[in-house]
């Protein structure tokens, strides 16, 4: 599953599709909320409103609802393991998917994304013991400081999640040298 980030649509993840293997299904999804200018946002309101927190988990949640739908519409077998990558909010996305539901998830990669603030909390102790993660971010991040990253992969690390982390000196985007560590992580 694709999640584009702030101002995308269930096209914004293309790009990243060639760094995935050939034989999976792709399902990219349109966040639900409507951007007064162009695109989609998982949340209507800004990051740090506690209300945000609340659109975060139902967008969450709201998606996790229609995965069902999606494998029997397009007929993949239910034990298919679902696999996340997610574009910056969409990598907030990628990553309380996985804690609220990591044990039906295999691997989730967080490119140019963040943690929640609040996103620790929904960790369940002992969940994420050896789950896959893959952290990318860029250094010259103007939009989401590499801090966040940081603090994310520490995070993740404490709980006993195997994480891969990439960092390159690079903007809001996913660098050459990650763009290979996806594949890979995906090999």
């Amino acid at each position: 599953m694709l999640l584009h980030g702030w101002s995308g649509d269930e096209n914004s993840m293309d790009i990243f599709i060639r760094a995935l293997p050939t034989n999976v299904w792709i399902i990219s999804p349109r966040a639900p909320y409507a951007l007064p200018d162009t695109g989609y946002s998982w949340t209507k309101s800004m990051l740090d409103l506690p209300q945000a927190q609340i659109e975060f988990i139902e967008s969450a949640s709201g998606l996790w609802q229609q995965i069902p739908g999606w494998k029997n519409m397009l007929r993949i077998p239910d034990e298919i393991t679902i696999h996340l990558v997610g574009f910056s909010q969409g990598g907030a996305i990628s990553l309380i998917l996985s804690f609220l539901h990591g044990n039906q998830i295999g691997k989730i990669a967080c490119l140019s994304g963040f943690l929640p603030d609040w996103g620790e909390n929904l960790i369940i102790n002992g969940s994420l013991i050896n789950k896959p993660y893959l952290i990318t971010h860029g250094t010259s991040d103007q939009i989401v400081p590499v801090e966040r990253a940081r603090m994310a992969q520490t995070i993740l690390r404490s709980t006993g999640a195997s994480v891969n982390y990439c960092e390159t000196l690079a903007g809001h985007k996913l660098s050459a040298k990650c763009f290979i560590e996806l594949k890979a992580f995906f090999a």
